[in-house]
């Protein structure tokens, strides 16, 4: 997880909160199970690039690893899956 925006304490003073980093996810929680409803913005910019998180999300769904029945655990790598 991520400590600081680069050079950029104005940008991390806005989404810490005491301690906590503010993801801009909604959501709520209900027997025990967390889900999430949606987003407060629908757009991360990485690099200069904006990137929507429903193209993650469709790609995301395109893998095996993710399938109605759950979640497989996935190892970080450089490989993706096929």
């Amino acid at each position: 997880m991520l400590s600081e925006y680069y050079q950029r304490p104005d940008a991390t003073a806005k989404v810490f909160h005491n301690g906590w980093y503010l993801t801009g996810d909604l959501g709520y929680m209900a027997k025990g199970e967390v889900y999430v409803t949606g987003r407060k913005k629908d757009l991360i910019i990485v690099g200069g690039k904006n990137i929507y998180p429903q193209d993650l999300e469709s790609l995301a769904g395109e893998w095996r690893a993710f399938t109605p029945a759950g979640w497989r655990h996935l190892e970080y790598s450089t490989k993706i899956p096929d």
